[in-house]
């Protein structure tokens, strides 16, 4: 199954890649001196084993050591009809080759399938390079099983623990509805933990929901948001609206610098406070003081969502 010509220059092999490949059973030959023209630059990009597009950074730093005489080990690529070929591995090392005013580069060419392709995608990306971050190594974990592999086997490719990737995958699902609530953006800017913990809650879109608004309005920290999702998370959805509010109340009606809190006044009373308070607005008042289209639309939709939790608590009390 081999492989390369046994008089190419030692130095420009690299024989952890070789023994990588051929002990994977994946056919290969080293090419020296390839075009950069034969790479189909925009499939490789396409292709990379990261969440963006190649670091700036990166691609300076190996241009650098690439104009002060260092070698690089050869691109992984495979071909894809016409002649051209994709990157596998080695998308900073083709762009620094390019900024570093080369016309060729050493690769790796190997016979395999496109979905192939991607598990050796991110294997070589661990080899070679900047290490991919925890969130990277995850979202390759979730592309691969989606083109088939188990979750334990996803795991292990990229280098995660399988706990990790499952919280991951519930992380995803979870976005996936908030996305679907119109919420999404909020939902991504709460604190990781924070997203996992509120996974608990996607049984009930509607508290699930109401729960991402209350945690952004009040800042809860870890181990507020523990409690919440303990306290809503085996409620029916009326009540787990009621206590929601109760709980978004308390902390925004607390000074929690001095933890000065109205914890112990019942939940109906904090409910009626905060209804008296928005009994305090008159809506000219607010109209005329919102002339912004966006804080507009905002505003009233903050006013349906209000609403909807009204009724349902309306509903509690029939």
């Amino acid at each position: 199954m081999t492989t390369t010509e046994p008089d190419i220059d030692a130095s420009r092999r690299h024989p952890e890649t070789e023994r990588w490949l051929t002990a994977a059973g994946i056919p290969w030959k080293l090419c020296l001196d390839v075009p950069l023209g034969r790479i189909d630059e925009f499939a490789s990009l396409h292709n990379q084993a990261r969440l963006h597009a190649v670091d700036p950074e990166v691609v300076d730093r190996y241009t650098a050591d690439l104009l002060a005489g260092d070698q690089f080990p050869p691109v992984l690529a495979r071909e894809s009809g016409n002649e051209s070929l994709v990157l596998v591995g080695g998308n900073h090392r083709h762009q620094s080759h390019k900024r570093a005013g080369r016309t060729t580069i050493d690769a790796y060419i190997i016979d395999v399938p496109a979905d192939a392709a991607l598990v050796l995608a991110y294997e070589d990306n661990r080899r070679h390079g900047l290490a991919p971050s925890e969130d990277e190594r995850a979202v390759q974990a979730m592309h691969l099983m989606a083109s088939g592999l188990n979750q334990t086997d996803a795991a292990r490719i990229v280098g995660i623990s399988q706990p990790t990737l499952s919280q991951a995958v519930a992380v995803r699902a979870a976005a996936e509805i908030a996305d679907d609530a119109g919420i999404g953006d909020w939902y991504r800017q709460l604190p990781k933990g924070t997203r996992y913990r509120l996974t608990a809650l996607t049984g009930d879109v509607v508290v699930f929901t109401e729960a991402i608004a209350v945690v952004t309005r009040t800042g809860l920290n870890a181990t507020e948001v523990d409690e919440l999702v303990r306290a809503v998370r085996d409620l029916d959805t009326t009540r787990a609206l009621i206590e929601l509010g109760a709980i978004e109340g308390d902390n925004l009606g607390r000074d929690r610098g001095r933890g000065n809190t109205k914890a112990g006044r019942p939940t109906w009373r904090r409910f009626q406070d905060q209804l008296n308070t928005v009994n305090r607005y008159r809506p000219a008042d607010i109209a005329k003081t919102t002339p912004d289209p966006v804080t507009r639309l905002e505003l009233r939709q903050a006013i349906l969502n209000t609403a909807r939790h009204l009724q349902a608590v309306l509903e509690a009390l029939r």
